[in-house]
């Protein structure tokens, strides 16, 4: 009987585990994606203002 409720405990004790270990991977992920993201609009937004920066620069010396 004792080994019942100790096998229970165990294939709970897992369960919840496995659980905690898929949010972890999944937060972390999620945070992976949301940096590269970030990343890609700082470098679209700096490409942006280079170009702006360029073009201003051609109508000046125009």
């Amino acid at each position: 009987m004792k080994h019942k409720w100790l096998i229970s405990v165990i294939g709970c004790a897992a369960t919840l585990l496995g659980g905690i270990a898929t949010l972890a991977s999944n937060w972390a992920e999620e945070r992976k994606t949301e940096e590269m993201i970030d990343t890609k609009i700082r470098e679209a937004l700096a490409e942006r203002d280079e170009k702006e920066s360029d073009e201003d620069d051609k109508d000046n010396e125009s």
